[in-house]
């Protein structure tokens, strides 16, 4: 489980939405969700964006004991589904699942994490042709 205990946010990164939900890994060796806290499945959910840039990533802070549970990337291809109140997604580790009040938190959510990963994907597009542009001026010096 990765339980670590939260550090002060990066100067580099700001605060986009804040939400508060219930937090879940999915254990596949038992195939069910486990509260990230280990108990009440409570906890404080900020999005983090580092500020000008383009890199993102959700954070889980619990409310309870101050660790976090959640500390994932958002990049283009992450796996995500959303339906009712739930949310769940995966990096290359973990499965995570958010649970929101109501559907209404669930879909600002979904729709500020599918924001932030067009964010990325037009900056990787841009950083690639940027690239691709460097390698075509060499190679015409």
């Amino acid at each position: 489980t990765p339980r670590r205990k939260m550090v002060m946010a990066d100067p580099k990164e700001e605060v986009v939405e804040h939400y508060e939900a219930g937090a879940f890994l999915y254990k596949t060796e038992t195939k069910q969700w486990v509260p990230v806290d280990g108990g009440t499945g409570s906890d404080v959910y900020v999005l983090r964006k580092e500020v000008g840039g383009a890199n993102s990533r959700i954070v889980a802070r619990s409310l309870a004991d101050g660790a976090y549970g959640v500390n994932c990337i958002i990049y283009p291809r992450i796996s995500f589904k959303s339906s009712g109140h739930f949310v769940q997604f995966r990096d290359r580790q973990h499965v995570y699942g958010l649970s929101f009040v109501d559907g209404t938190v669930r879909a600002q959510f979904t729709a500020t994490f599918q924001k932030l990963q067009m964010v990325r994907t037009t900056s990787m597009k841009l950083e690639e042709r940027d690239s691709q542009h460097k390698m075509d001026v060499a190679l015409n010096a």
